[in-house]
């Protein structure tokens, strides 16, 4: 090579260098602004969202049913109905630099608008979706601790499934199923608990349900949060107890346990929320920032997400879950009333009545009520199992709160694994069923009920 091309090639790799040098510095300057704007526009978005939350809390509950967490201006096509975000990972604008979620497991948009309208029908602060109801229980028991203690109500299912219990036990966790019905004060709490060792410190947690069980037992949820902060301020000065309420059978739109003083609700979504039968899923309600903080926590160290299909499906249910309520209770009420002259029957419980002997509680705690009723038969649980049998629209089949009626013997299904004790203790006598009422028409429900009843004396 002679001395110019070697210059040349020496002057050539020096142009080169300036220009990258260049093309780095624009880059750079370009990323520095654009991921300035991005934080600018999150801002603005977040902002907006803040905004957008306080109109619609201002609105009727189907109102926020259906709008609530809605966002289409975010979304690329401005669809009116949440998009399903299946990406596990999202991508990085720059090195440590996240626009929006870091990944699913953490937060997907599909997700948040789901958990956006629970917080808005509950009218909460907060709300954090599970991959079960019952895996929403159980992360309220994570709350807390090695040798703690926590109360249930004799009629749920916590308190008394052994699998379940054994569980929590292992956990270091002590469970008690007492009567929660007709407390007047911590006084008389104590006096139904069996096992002394409770009364020697104090419990942390009380897990409520109501209704409840077989006999659609109401729990006041005013009077156990006044015991439980009046406890608080007493012996158990500076250790908090939480009333957490589950909530599945009533909904936010008849009952909101948040609103009555309960720290946490929580609500199985398979049933009413969801109303079609096809998703599995729970949710936990709060007001609270240091528990929705370990919920998140929890939510993500232990990987109890829905998928964001389910959360599509749950808030496409959610959409029409007001006037799917409103021709249940009407269902309910009319097939109670009406069983109640029935020659075959010798008892209807069903909290809307005027006969349940916690009507007026019914009435002062709840909007409406459930789609739950429960027949006690004439005669033994052989009756009750040819009236089940001679159903020919209703199904037989547990609770499921879809659009199809079920019906069942608790002592023979969901309790059936009780001791004989846990089984009287709920009221699940062998000749009670429980019908979960669902959409059909209601006089056909009503025929197909009475002519099972006739059927079951032959």
């Amino acid at each position: 090579m002679s001395m110019n091309q070697s210059t040349q090639a020496y002057q050539n790799r020096r142009a080169c260098i300036k220009a990258r040098k260049k093309w780095t510095i624009a880059i750079s300057f370009f990323n520095c602004a654009y991921s300035k704007s991005s934080s600018l526009k999150m801002q603005s978005s977040k902002q907006q969202q803040q905004q957008q939350r306080q109109q619609i809390q201002n609105l009727g509950l189907a109102t926020r049913a259906i709008h609530a967490g809605q966002r289409p201006e975010e979304n690329n096509f401005q669809a009116i109905v949440t998009p399903i975000v299946t990406s596990v990972t999202f991508k990085q604008n720059e090195p440590g630099a996240q626009r929006g979620p870091l990944n699913s497991l953490r937060s997907n948009p599909t997700r948040e608008s789901l958990e956006d309208v629970l917080s808005s029908l509950e009218n909460c602060k907060y709300a954090v979706t599970t991959a079960s109801g019952r895996c929403a229980i159980q992360a309220v028991v994570q709350l807390l601790k090695n040798g703690d203690q926590m109360i249930v109500g004799q009629d749920q299912f916590v308190g008394n499934d052994k699998k379940c219990r054994e569980i929590i036990n292992r956990q270091g966790i002590q469970v008690e199923a007492v009567d929660l019905n007709i407390l007047r004060s911590w006084k008389e709490l104590s006096s139904k608990i069996r096992d002394l060792n409770c009364l020697i410190s104090m419990f942390q947690l009380i897990l409520i349900e109501t209704p409840a069980g077989p006999q659609l037992r109401l729990t006041d949820i005013e009077q156990v949060v006044k015991i439980a902060r009046k406890k608080q301020k007493g012996d158990g000065a500076g250790q908090r107890i939480l009333v957490a309420v589950d909530n599945t059978t009533q909904t936010p739109v008849t009952q909101r346990p948040l609103d009555l003083g309960a720290d946490i609700s929580i609500t199985s979504l398979t049933r009413y929320m969801n109303g079609h039968n096809d998703v599995i899923m729970g949710s936990i309600t709060t007001n609270d920032d240091e528990i929705e903080k370990r919920l998140r926590e929890l939510q993500e160290t232990t990987g109890i997400i829905p998928s964001p299909f389910d959360c599509n499906l749950v808030e496409r249910g959610l959409k029409t879950l007001t006037i799917r309520l409103e021709q249940i209770e009407r269902s309910t009420l009319k097939i109670a009333k009406q069983l109640e002259q029935n020659q075959q029957v010798e008892k209807v419980l069903c909290p809307g009545l005027n006969s349940h002997p916690q009507n007026e509680l019914q009435k002062r705690q709840c909007r409406g009520t459930t789609g739950l009723l429960s027949l006690i038969v004439k005669g033994n649980g052989d009756i009750a199992k040819r009236v089940l049998k001679n159903l020919k629209l209703i199904q037989l089949g547990e609770f499921s709160g879809g659009c199809e009626s079920s019906a069942c013997i608790p002592a023979l299904s969901t309790l059936a694994n009780w001791t004989q004790e846990e089984r009287n203790n709920a009221g699940a006598q062998d000749n009670l069923i429980q019908i979960s009422i669902g959409l059909e028409d209601t006089n056909d429900l009503l025929q197909d009920l009475e002519q099972a009843l006739k059927g079951g004396r032959n």
